[in-house]
Parts: structure tokens; sequence; C-alpha cells
């Protein structure tokens, strides 16, 4: 769910950037950013439990 998510944050970006448009960009930077980190979490703490 959480890569969807972010695939959806990254390509609004890709759209600003292409645009020109820079809301749309700063809006969805920290979108990417975070949801970044929620999947590198959720790899993590995957590891973690299955040992």
């Amino acid at each position: 769910m959480f890569s969807i998510v972010t695939c959806a944050y990254l390509i609004w970006a890709i759209y600003g950037f292409l645009k020109n448009d820079w809301f749309i960009v700063f809006a969805n930077i920290p979108g990417v950013i975070f949801s970044l980190v929620v999947l590198y979490q959720m790899r993590l703490y995957k590891k973690r439990v299955n040992l």
C-alpha cells in the first residue's frame, strides 16, 4: 500500500517538475520522503521480527 502511495507522490512531483509548477513539487516532496521512510521502517522491522 505504501509503495503505491510513494509512487503517486513521486509521479505528482515529477509532473510538477515538468510543468515548472513548484507548488505541486513542494507539496509532494515531503510525501515522497515520509513514504520512503515508512517503507524503509517496514522493511527494517519486518526483518527483525522474522529473526
